[in-house]
């Protein structure tokens, strides 16, 4: 009785993990910038449709309001996680002013960590 409740705990702690997925990117600026996150920032899959939303901004402000990030300064942006065959996407925001931005073609890793450094 012990050993089917504990593969029952295994297979719900696998299917809990999965739906946990995130992908984090970790930015950098090299010289003192204005800037602000939009909403409407995403990474996308560049081998499929599938675009994995925003959820959360870290050491940057959100919009509409403005910060100042000082050189070096590394902000961080948590996404849902990217589909498990996905190998490479891009880092887009989407916004009606220009200077949005947009990494393509960043190489998935094992991790789901990305570093950045913006010259």
């Amino acid at each position: 009785m012990e050993t089917k409740r504990a593969n029952k705990i295994k297979v719900e702690f696998k299917v809990n993990r999965q739906e946990e997925r995130q992908t984090i990117v970790k930015l950098t600026y090299s010289r003192t910038c204005r800037i602000r996150i939009w909403p409407t920032t995403f990474l996308k899959d560049t081998q499929s449709n599938h675009t994995s939303k925003l959820i959360e901004v870290y050491n940057v402000t959100k919009y509409p309001t403005w910060s100042i990030l000082p050189a070096g300064k590394e902000f961080t942006l948590v996404f849902d996680g990217l589909p498990i065959k996905c190998t490479s996407f891009h880092l887009v925001e989407e916004i009606p002013e220009p200077y949005g931005m947009c990494f393509r073609n960043i190489g998935r890793n094992s991790s789901d960590v990305y570093q950045i450094k913006i010259e």
